[in-house]
């Protein structure tokens, strides 16, 4: 590899945290554990208006529907099973939402502030609870999952963790790649 260890490149900062060890079991309660609609929508928004330029990964339509799937699915569509990745991706985009609605969000004038409410990184845990089911996919779901939680990673300052799902991914893919050649 002519570019070198990209895992040496980690910032010292980095070193000195810790990062938490997260469930990979699926929680079957989790449709009764929503946020209310309302903050949801809120949160999914903050991510549309800001990240959708940036990173173009979520079809904004699609996401809406599967939104309103997850709410209203009981007067809507009783018989459909929601798949676990729509679920990771939902909680991936809340927990982005909502650290940018945090972010933006100054208090008088002492402006923007780093300081979180802690939904943020609950929607992440949520998220991750769902990691297995959805890297075991190897999808389109897959990818974009993984691309919001490198994300995350480079949002909340863990980029060693960011480099490490990006290059992991990369590998992945271009293993599927030469194998259907």
């Amino acid at each position: 590899d002519s570019t070198g260890d990209w895992s040496s490149d980690v910032c010292s900062s980095d070193l000195s945290v810790e990062y938490k060890v997260y469930p990979t079991q699926l929680r079957k309660d989790f449709l009764q554990e929503l946020p209310p609609y309302e903050t949801a929508l809120k949160c999914c928004e903050a991510w549309f208006e800001f990240w959708r330029y940036i990173f173009p990964i979520l079809h904004r339509p699609t996401f809406m529907r599967n939104l309103e799937l997850m709410y209203f699915k009981q007067q809507t569509a009783p018989d459909v099973d929601i798949p676990a990745e729509i679920f990771g991706i939902f909680y991936l985009v809340l927990a982005l939402g909502s650290r940018q609605i945090q972010l933006t969000s100054g208090s008088g004038d002492d402006g923007p502030h780093v300081r979180s409410s802690g939904d943020d990184t609950i929607y992440f845990e949520k998220a991750m609870s769902f990691y297995d089911a959805v890297i075991k996919l190897g999808t389109l779901r897959t990818v974009q999952f993984l691309e919001l939680q490198a994300l995350w990673y480079v949002f909340t300052g863990k980029r060693s963790l960011a480099l490490q799902t990006t290059r992991s991914e990369e590998r992945r893919v271009g293993k599927e790649c030469m194998e259907s050649v």
